[in-house]
C-alpha cells in the first residue's frame, strides 16, 4: 500500500494569492486522487493548518484518510479523531507571544480555533492575551513582511527557545510547534500507524522540507524555491502528475 501526504495551501488548494492560478481545487487533482484511492492507496493532508472550515470544505471533495495538522503536532484519522498530539510548551509559547509580537500579532492554534492576540488580522478569534486561551495549544504563527524576515526571525526563536519549540519558515509566515514535531515526524507516525509500505509526500514550501526528506518518494513543483526543488525526488506541475508517477 502506498500513501501520499499532501501539503494544503499552494499544493492542493489555491487561493487567489497562490500560484499558479486562482482555481481552489483543480479538477485533474481530485480525479487523480480518486483513482489513487481506487487502487487501494491512502491520501491525506499534511499542513500547518488546524482542521478549519477550509479543510473541512475541501474534505467534502477530496477524500482524506488522515490529517497531519499544525506541522505534525496534531494528527487526526479519517473521522478527524485525534490519534497523536503534542502541545507546545506553555512557558515558551508565552515568551514567544510576548517578545515577538513586535513583528506581528501572534496566531495561536488549538484543535478547533485560531486565536489572534491583537486586532491586525482580519480572521480568527481576537483576544487580548494568551491567558484567554484554555486547553492545549498546538502551534503559534507570525505573519512577517517577507520570506527573508521569516527565516531571520526563525533563527532568533531557535536561538532562545530551540530546546522547547521548532520554527518553520513558510513563505512570509513563521510556524512554531513543540520540539520534535514536524511534517516529517507526522508522516513517519502515519506510516507506522497504518502499516504503510511506501510513504510519499508533496509540498511547495520550506516548511515541507522535513516531509520531503522523510518521505520514501517526494515531490515538489516547478514554482517552488530552488532549495525546495533540490530536496525532492521529482519536480512536477500538479498533484495529479505525482499520482501518475506513483501509479506507474
Amino acid at each position: 500500500m502506498i500513501a501520499l501526504a499532501s501539503d494544503f495551501d499552494g499544493t492542493i488548494f489555491f487561493s487567489k494569492d497562490n500560484v499558479p492560478d486562482s482555481v481552489p481545487l483543480k479538477p485533474e487533482n481530485t480525479v487523480a486522487i480518486k483513482e489513487f484511492h481506487e487502487k487501494g492507496n491512502l491520501f491525506g493532508f499534511c499542513t500547518g493548518r488546524i482542521p478549519d472550515d477550509m479543510i473541512k470544505d475541501t474534505a467534502k471533495v477530496v477524500d482524506a484518510d488522515f490529517y497531519i495538522m499544525v506541522s505534525g503536532s496534531l494528527i487526526l484519522d479519517k473521522q478527524m479523531n485525534i490519534i497523536f498530539d503534542s502541545p507546545i510548551d506553555r512557558e515558551a509559547l508565552q515568551g514567544i507571544c510576548d517578545e515577538f509580537s513586535k513583528y506581528s500579532d501572534p496566531a495561536v492554534l488549538t484543535k478547533d480555533d485560531m486565536y489572534i492576540i491583537g486586532d491586525s488580522r482580519p480572521y480568527g478569534i481576537h483576544i487580548k492575551s494568551l491567558s484567554e486561551v484554555e486547553g492545549k495549544v498546538y502551534g503559534v504563527s507570525l505573519a512577517l513582511k517577507d520570506e527573508a524576515e521569516s527565516h531571520r526571525v526563525a533563527d532568533e526563536i531557535k536561538a532562545k527557545y530551540g530546546d522547547k519549540v521548532e520554527a518553520y519558515p513558510n513563505n512570509e509566515y513563521l510556524d512554531m510547534v513543540a520540539k520534535g514535531c514536524s511534517k516529517g515526524t507526522g508522516i513517519e507516525f502515519v506510516k507506522a500507524h497504518y502499516g504503510i509500505d511506501k510513504m510519499c509526500g508533496i509540498g511547495d514550501s520550506f516548511n515541507d522540507l522535513p516531509m520531503l526528506r522523510q518521505a520514501d518518494t517526494s515531490f515538489t513543483f516547478d514554482y517552488s524555491a530552488e532549495k525546495v526543488q533540490a530536496e525532492a525526488d521529482y519536480v512536477v506541475n500538479t498533484v495529479a502528475d505525482a499520482v501518475k508517477i506513483l501509479l506507474k
